[in-house]
């Protein structure tokens, strides 16, 4: 069994100019102590998916699912309050821009005891103090920093003390929504270094969000792609960027440049997704697509198997390489 499994979800928002279909009926798996990538353009989706999971989306969401199970249990039914309990302690979210999401007049050891506190009283002030003191060692920050303030760090530390915090209550599942944007080169490999380094030692699962497919391939061992709210493709990293089996999948790999070829401009993606306001009968990615015919503009592609663990959403799947 899947530690997590996601069937058929969808993600509405009512707006004054029409309902926007941030989410359309999404489905994928997590295997335990796995790190799955979630990738795509701004606005694909990535991000309300996964906040979905814990229930943290805004409350004029309207959000439908057949099932979204965590470790066995049906997560769609619960209560608000029952939902408390699940949060931090089965799941939890390293959120993006550690500056806002940090409390800039708590210290960073009040900070990352807030969730011990709140979720397991049982456990004494001594013992809680020692798991900070033990999970800013596992990020590699001193313990004597713990009484420093979040504006004392760099980007870098601040996102270390992000992850240390939502390892807290010891998750199945940790969310890092774009743990390494605005990072440079070097931090961002420390992170990603960090965060394989923990899902190792701990063993729980991972869902990485971001835009940037090279962080991508380099950290997780699967990736779902998607585009305009719905899953374009999805497989083994390695497999799936050797051999795309979806044009949109092929233009982000192609739009990153080639370090070790000569220097060339690189392929942008013409034109822009569609208006999720819009009801789109084929496939969303038609206006972009050079390999689009007929049947993709009137007929929406289902999710296929195109070899072992690979899906695509695409008509063409068997021509895109």
């Amino acid at each position: 069994m899947s530690l997590l499994e996601i069937d058929d979800l969808s993600v509405r928002f009512p707006t004054s100019r029409g309902e926007v279909r941030a989410v359309d009926r999404v489905s994928f798996r997590v295997e335990r102590g796995e790190m799955l990538g979630l990738a795509g353009e701004s606005g694909c989706g990535k991000t309300t998916t996964a906040l979905a999971v814990p229930r943290l989306l805004p409350d004029a969401a309207v959000v439908e699912a057949r099932r979204i199970a965590l470790d066995g249990r049906d997560l769609v039914p619960l209560s608000e309050h029952e939902m408390e309990a699940v949060r931090w302690r089965d799941v939890a979210i390293v959120f993006q821009g550690a500056m806002n999401a940090l409390n800039p007049v708590q210290s960073v050891r009040d900070q990352i005891l807030e969730p011990i506190r709140l979720h397991e009283p049982e456990v004494s002030g001594a013992a809680a103090r020692a798991r900070v003191d033990e999970l800013l060692e596992q990020v590699g920050i001193s313990i004597r920093r713990g009484r420093d303030y979040p504006h004392e760090f760099s980007g870098g530390m601040r996102q270390r003390v992000m992850i240390a915090m939502a390892l807290a209550c010891r998750p199945k599942l940790l969310i890092a929504d774009e743990p390494v944007t605005a990072l440079d080169v070097m931090i961002q490999a420390q992170i990603l270094a960090l965060l394989r380094d923990l899902r190792d030692e701990l063993g729980i699962a991972m869902i990485l969000i971001s835009h940037d497919l090279s962080v991508i391939a380099e950290a997780c061992d699967r990736t779902v792609i998607m585009y305009a709210g719905r899953v374009a493709e999805a497989g083994g990293s390695g497999p799936m960027f050797e051999h795309p089996a979806h044009p949109y999948t092929r233009a982000l790999i192609g739009a990153f440049p080639d370090l070790t070829s000569e220097r060339v401009l690189i392929d942008g993606i013409p034109g822009a997704p569609p208006d999720l306001r819009a009801i789109i009968l084929g496939c969303p990615y038609v206006p972009r697509c050079p390999l689009a015919i007929e049947r993709c503009r009137v007929e929406q592609p289902a999710l296929r198997e195109v070899g072992a663990g690979h899906l695509s959403a695409c008509h063409r799947a068997e021509d895109v390489a």
